[in-house]
């Protein structure tokens, strides 16, 4: 699973490498090894504010602000080997909530994710079906995932698009863990 992430940080466009032990820098964004080796990518904000996301899960594990105090818990007891979820940050889960069918909280958050591209404050990543989610899950689908950040403020935007969808399917949930709770209706 690490060699696969690897893969996709060395391919993904803005992605610049990941292998071999060196970081790599492009316009705001460095990739390098982090925890366990796995790659992650470090993008930065003109305001000093940064963001660190592993390409295991797209799990931000970091948010920094202008001020450089770090905003995000990241547990003493996360495991960084490309297999299980990092435990703490910003996991992605889909296509399921909790224990069901699947692997709690889905597969999305033990995948090698796709680096798409970096700028000031911003990433995108995406994560596609293949054969081993449509074994566990059969159908298709295309995940976008969007950060974007300043010295103040951190937000994150996860887009879907499912293929084609029947009657009796159930639709995906997706969410990122610890969900917030909404405010009630008005």
């Amino acid at each position: 699973m690490a060699e696969a992430a690897a893969a996709a940080a060395a391919g993904g466009a803005g992605g610049g490498g990941g292998g071999g032990g060196a970081a790599a820098e492009h316009e705001g964004q460095v990739t390098m090894p982090g925890e366990g080796g796995l790659p992650k990518v470090v993008v930065r904000h003109h305001s000093g504010a940064e963001v660190e996301v592993y390409l295991h899960g797209a799990t931000v594990t970091s948010y920094k602000g202008a001020d450089g105090q770090q905003l995000l818990f990241v547990s003493s007891r996360a495991v960084f080997d490309g297999v299980k979820a990092i435990r703490g940050g910003i996991p992605i889960v889909f296509p399921q909530f909790g224990a069901g069918a699947l692997p709690q909280h889905g597969f999305a958050r033990n995948k090698a994710w796709t680096l798409v591209s970096t700028g000031d404050g911003a990433a995108e990543l995406t994560l596609a079906d293949d054969d081993a989610t449509r074994a566990v899950w059969p159908h298709a689908f295309k995940l976008t995932y969007r950060i974007a950040f300043d010295g103040y403020s951190l937000t994150t935007t996860l887009e879907y698009v499912c293929g084609l969808l029947t009657v009796a399917m159930l639709p995906p949930r997706r969410t990122y863990h610890p969900a917030p709770t909404p405010p009630p209706p008005p």
